[in-house]
């Protein structure tokens, strides 16, 4: 690296500048500007009541509530037997100093920098436009399938696994169609679960609420499933196919899985079926997953990954194809490694299938998948177990 790149490439620090990053770094939700907004608006609002103005499970609202706590953003009195929460005094004012003292971009980043010779400073293509991709791949999939009546979106298996290769008939027998015509995985996480009664359940990516549904089963009476999903289609859809299952201890939360929307220690199983390798920050969904998962609590997915060499940078930015699955898949020994970063341990990953070059989707672009991959590496889906440690 030359000595201009490295000094472009070198953290400039400002007065304040780790404070600051604290606070915009708990203010980078959706969710969290929606209640900074509601405490700007009302003052000191009870947190029961927030849940109410925001549209928010109350699970949802206590998370969030905490990590602004734990920054500084919000301060909290107890009424009593209420909790209220109010901004901290002087932090508006205190954001808007910060900004008007740091020095403007083009003074900060003047002249030419490594990030525009050559390669950019990531292969891989930023969160927001991944998740930009997803949410529209999947939401047209999900309007697709109410739209042709819960009839599946695939004229073929190519597009998307179909469940029924997955699961047990008589089980999607007794679910509404769109339930399982709207499911875009690559094997069955509850069988990999061992899920029993009176377990709290997370699925992440739920998509239209198979998987939640039928964990519910399992962990009733006493149980629940959650499902995490960030396309409202999706949502609005597994909401509706659990009103008309019949199946009550379930809840749909809205959000990302790289910052889950609740408490920590608060769950004692994690599925999810082909949804972690669409993520573009997968370190932050596996230490998120650790984070709520309880003590001795298990991590049981299905996923698509890499058998053999990674994916070029080529292929990473195939977003179309990473939608689909593919090309933000991680190796095995990438996968297992992340989870054991992550503080997991008893990691395995087991091969489920073995993709071949008709199974592939064919994506938007004109160069074929096969082409991107090295020719000794094989796409397959596999279960991934893993248990955060009891102590």
């Amino acid at each position: 690296m030359s000595a201009q790149a490295t000094e472009c490439c070198a953290t400039r620090r400002y007065p304040g500048s780790d404070q600051a990053a604290r606070l915009f770094k708990a203010l980078g939700d959706e969710t969290r500007l929606t209640i900074i907004r509601q405490l700007a608006e009302q003052g000191s609002v009870c947190a029961c009541d927030l849940g109410a103005c925001c549209d928010l499970a109350q699970p949802t609202v206590s998370h969030h509530l905490k990590v602004l706590r734990e920054a500084g953003l919000v301060t909290t009195e107890k009424q009593g037997q209420w909790i209220f929460f109010a901004l901290r005094p002087g932090l508006l004012g205190e954001l808007r100093a910060w900004l008007a003292d740091a020095p403007p971009a083009s003074a900060a980043l003047s002249g030419p920098h490594c990030c525009e010779q050559g390669e950019p400073m990531s292969a891989s293509p930023t969160v927001k436009r991944v998740r930009r991709v997803v949410r529209e791949h999947y939401a047209t999939a999900a309007r697709r399938v109410v739209a042709q009546g819960g009839a599946s979106c695939c004229a073929s298996d190519r597009c998307c696994s179909s469940a029924k290769s997955f699961y047990d008939l008589d089980e999607l027998a007794a679910l509404p169609d769109t339930a399982a015509n709207a499911s875009f995985g690559c094997g069955n996480p509850t069988l990999l679960a061992h899920l029993q009664p009176g377990e709290v359940v997370l699925d992440l990516g739920s998509g239209a609420g198979l998987d939640v549904l039928l964990s519910a089963k399992r962990v009733a009476p006493t149980g629940k499933a959650y499902g995490l999903d960030m396309t409202d289609d999706m949502l609005t859809l597994a909401r509706s196919n659990a009103s008309e299952a019949g199946v009550a201890n379930v809840e749909f939360l809205k959000g990302h899985i790289e910052a889950i929307p609740l408490p920590d220690a608060s769950v004692d199983v994690i599925i999810s079926n082909c949804v972690i390798n669409l993520s573009a920050d997968k370190d932050a969904v596996l230490a998120e997953a650790f984070r709520v998962l309880r003590p001795g609590g298990r991590l049981a997915v299905t996923d698509i990954v890499v058998r053999g060499a990674p994916l070029t940078s080529q292929a990473r930015q195939a977003l179309s194809l990473w939608a689909e699955c593919v090309t933000g898949a991680l190796t095995e020994a990438e996968y297992a490694a992340k989870l054991e970063t992550a503080g997991f341990e008893a990691v395995a990953l087991e091969t489920i299938k073995v993709y071949g070059p008709d199974d592939l989707p064919r994506g938007e672009g004109a160069t074929p998948i096969e082409a991107l991959i090295d020719p000794d590496s094989e796409i397959v889906s596999a279960f991934v177990r893993a248990l955060k440690p009891s102590h």
